[in-house]
């Protein structure tokens, strides 16, 4: 019997210990304002091929998108069903901007500067949806 609690008493710690290294702290909200975008052949986008890129590249990493109006559109990704964000997307011809709009299940709070404090991922997902969006212009 104490062999057994003397197995169990480490494992024990080790399971605590590794919940609570996968918590990630809350970081303050980063929004990607006027991220260039351009063509690889040199000619300027349109507003439609834009909007194209966005629909192309969305869809590659979980995201969905809802266009409200030319050049304004609402991004939602849902992360194993378990976490959601949603992020305002302006766009022009020349630029795109994704600023936060909404979370669920993301630490989303106020840290003591009274900043806006998320989880770490949101900013990552964020930065992969500009990357995709930026390769599908690319191909214009």
């Amino acid at each position: 019997m104490k062999r057994i609690r003397d197995l169990l008493l480490p494992l024990l710690c080790l399971f605590f210990l590794a919940g609570t290294a996968h918590a990630r702290s809350p970081i303050p909200i980063v929004n990607l304002e006027n991220q260039p975008l351009a063509a690889a052949s040199g000619k300027p986008l349109t507003l439609d091929d834009v909007a194209t890129a966005l629909r192309r590249a969305a869809p590659q990493r979980g995201w969905t998108i809802t266009e409200i109006a030319p050049g304004k559109a609402v991004a939602t990704l849902e992360v194993r069903g378990k976490h959601t964000i949603k992020v305002e997307i302006g766009y022009s011809e020349k630029a795109i901007s994704f600023i936060y709009k909404d979370s669920v299940n993301m630490k989303y709070g106020k840290d003591d500067e009274g900043r806006p404090v998320i989880h770490p991922f949101y900013i990552k997902w964020v930065q992969n949806l500009l990357s995709d969006v930026r390769a599908e212009a690319g191909r214009f």
